[in-house]
């Protein structure tokens, strides 16, 4: 056998055993829980209330995962500062002296107060009541966490409502039939629409393979045509094939009427229409 074909055999081996024993190790921490948590990025004294609250979240999170002692938690922060932020704490230690924060609470507090310009918190409220979705349901999603993020201090219905008016018309339509209790069920719920508008992630279910490429049941116009049936047609052929009918759905409420008949949606776009009224 030519030694260089042998050599790069052994190389390929030894290469898939040490793939294998990482693979068993890590399989092996996951059961026993001793994996470890990534660390958190280090703070660089971007003045930019989003970057702050996410730097605060993250290093909060690794804190809790980790559970790491209290009193550990104040030097541990320290020494994620770097670039500005590490010149400013060093200034701000030895002008405050004693009176410099001591805890994580406290440094977080600092924190706040000097990198996050002023008003940023009542500019982040006020693009949080005004936020209106104007591209897709996941990017308005992601807009407006990141400003209740900001804000902090929001409540779940205030937040809830905030982001169900927020919506465009059709989609705050479907969101509010199904009368959502929680921000992150309005936030299904709108997703749901939009892909199945989008014929994105639709229930298996749902979907049925037919050779029938008419009107579907969720078209508006499909009432008309089933009732009037269609008059150009070939008799001969109506007599030779039969197509069943099938029971009709509404998709908003489920109740044996078509969409555009639904009490319950003509309720709700008449509220809707008269709220846009009153504006």
């Amino acid at each position: 056998m030519d030694p260089n074909q042998t050599q790069q055999q052994l190389a390929q081996l030894t290469a898939a055993l040490a793939f294998l024993m990482d693979k068993e190790r890590t399989q092996h921490e996951v059961r026993e829980g001793h994996f470890k948590a990534p660390m958190p990025g280090k703070f660089n004294g971007s003045r930019d209330a989003i970057a702050v609250e996410n730097w605060i979240g993250d290093v909060d999170q690794y804190f809790k995962f980790t559970k790491m002692p209290v009193d550990k938690e104040f030097d541990f922060a320290i020494l994620l500062l770097e670039g500005n932020a590490k010149v400013w704490w060093r200034r701000y230690a030895m002008i405050k002296k004693d009176d410099a924060p001591a805890s994580w609470e406290e440094l977080q507090e600092a924190i706040r107060d000097y990198f996050v310009p002023a008003g940023a918190y009542v500019q982040a409220r006020s693009r949080l009541y005004y936020l209106r979705q104007t591209g897709s349901v996941q990017s308005y999603i992601e807009e407006f966490q990141e400003i209740r993020m900001v804000v902090g201090n929001v409540s779940e219905p205030e937040a809830l409502d905030k982001f169900v008016r927020g919506l465009r018309l059709p989609v705050e339509e479907h969101v509010r039939i199904h009368n959502p209790q929680t921000v992150d069920r309005a936030m299904e719920l709108a997703l749901n629409y939009e892909d199945a508008r989008s014929g994105v992630r639709v229930p298996k279910q749902t979907w049925k393979q037919t050779t029938y490429r008419g009107p579907q049941p969720m078209d508006l116009d499909y009432a008309e045509t089933q009732h009037h049936g269609n008059r150009r047609g070939d008799k001969s052929k109506k007599k030779k094939k039969k197509v069943s009918k099938k029971p009709v759905e509404c998709y908003a409420c489920g109740e044996d009427h078509f969409v555009k008949e639904c009490p319950l949606v003509k309720g709700v776009a008449e509220s809707l229409k008269g709220k846009a009224r009153s504006v």
